[in-house]
C-alpha cells in the first residue's frame, strides 16, 4: 500500500492505485491526519479520486486541531480572614473532558504584582516588595502534580496559613503536559493578628505611705478585633512558672547526646525500643493426675 502526502494540508492518504475495481467491490484505504503543525482551529481539504475515463470525485475531509487542556471549578479562590497560625483549607476541582489522559503540574505560587507598581514605588517600598517576594509562600497545594484520565477529575486541597497581620494575593501557575498556556489561578486571603488597647497606656500609681491600705487605679482593657481574644498576666499566672519548666526540660540538650533535645532524644529511644524483636511466648503443658 502506497502513501500519498497531501502537501501542506497534515493529511495523508494510503491507499494504492487500483486498476479495474469490480462490479459490487468495495475497498478501504486510511486517511491520517498530523496536527502538530497546526494551529487551533478547524482544517478541510478535498480529496480529488479520478476515475479513468470518467469523473472525479472529490472527498471533504475535515479535522479540529484542539489543545490539551483542563478545566477548573473556580478560578479565583478567597479565603476568609483568619488568624496568624491558624489555617484553612479550600478545595478546587480538576476536569479533564479529553478523550486522552492529561499530564499537569503546578509550577509557582507567586505573589501578584499590579501593573506598573514598581513605576511609582519608593526605593523603601521595593526594598518591602522585593522582601514579600522572597517570604514563604502562605499558600499549599496538594497534591501538586498528577495525570488525569480521560473524563476523570481531581481534587485539589489549597491550605491558608498566613505568616503575618496583612492581605495576601498569589496567582497559582498550573501548567499541563503538551499545552502552550497553562491555567492561572488567583488566591487571596487576609491574615489577622489578636491586639488589646490599654487605657492609659502607661500607669504612674504616685506616692503611697509605708503601711497603708496602699492605692488603687483602673486600666481599660479593649478588644478592637472582631473576634474574641484570651489574654492572662504571667507574673500573677501560677501555671505559667510550671509550664516553663516543662518546656524548658523538654528543649534542653540532652545531657547523654549534646546533639538532641531531651523530647528527641527520648522520641528516638522510643522507637529504638519498637524496633527491638520481641521475644515469643512460651507455651508449658502441664500434667496432673487423676
Amino acid at each position: 500500500m502506497g502513501v500519498s502526502v497531501l502537501q501542506d494540508t497534515g493529511f495523508s492518504v494510503h491507499v494504492d492505485q487500483v486498476k479495474g475495481l469490480p462490479p459490487r467491490y468495495t475497498m478501504n484505504f486510511d486517511v491520517s491526519f498530523e496536527s502538530a503543525r497546526w494551529p487551533q482551529g478547524d482544517v478541510d481539504v478535498l480529496l480529488p479520486i479520478k476515475v479513468a475515463e470518467g469523473l472525479t470525485y472529490n472527498i471533504r475531509l475535515h479535522a479540529t486541531v484542539l489543545e490539551l487542556s483542563l478545566n477548573v471549578s473556580k478560578s479565583t479562590l478567597e479565603f476568609s480572614d483568619i488568624l496568624i497560625g491558624q489555617c484553612q483549607l479550600e478545595t478546587v476541582r480538576l476536569y479533564n473532558w479529553f478523550q486522552v489522559p492529561c499530564k499537569w503540574s503546578i509550577t509557582a505560587i507567586k505573589p501578584v504584582m499590579k501593573k506598573n507598581q514598581h513605576k511609582y514605588m519608593t526605593p523603601d517600598g521595593r526594598q518591602k516588595q522585593l522582601a514579600v517576594e522572597h517570604e514563604p509562600c502562605p499558600f499549599k497545594v496538594t497534591p501538586s502534580e498528577g495525570t488525569l484520565d480521560a473524563g476523570s477529575w481531581q481534587d485539589l486541597q489549597i491550605q491558608f496559613t498566613p505568616k503575618e497581620e496583612r492581605s495576601y494575593e498569589n496567582e497559582l501557575t498550573l501548567k499541563i503536559s503538551g499545552s502552550c498556556n497553562p491555567l492561572k489561578l488567583h488566591l487571596s486571603g487576609q491574615g489577622l493578628e489578636p491586639r488589646l488597647e490599654f487605657s492609659p497606656p502607661a500607669l504612674e500609681m504616685g506616692w503611697v505611705l509605708v503601711d497603708s491600705d496602699g492605692v488603687e487605679a483602673t486600666v481599660v482593657v479593649k478588644n478592637p478585633c472582631s473576634f474574641p481574644i484570651e489574654f492572662y498576666f504571667l507574673d500573677f499566672d501560677e501555671q505559667y512558672p510550671e509550664e516553663e519548666k516543662v518546656r524548658r526540660h523538654v528543649w534542653s540538650p540532652c545531657t547523654c547526646c549534646p546533639s538532641f533535645t531531651a523530647l528527641q532524644h527520648s522520641q528516638a529511644c522510643a522507637r529504638e525500643m519498637e524496633a527491638l524483636p520481641r521475644a515469643k511466648p512460651t507455651l508449658l503443658t502441664c500434667y496432673g493426675r487423676t
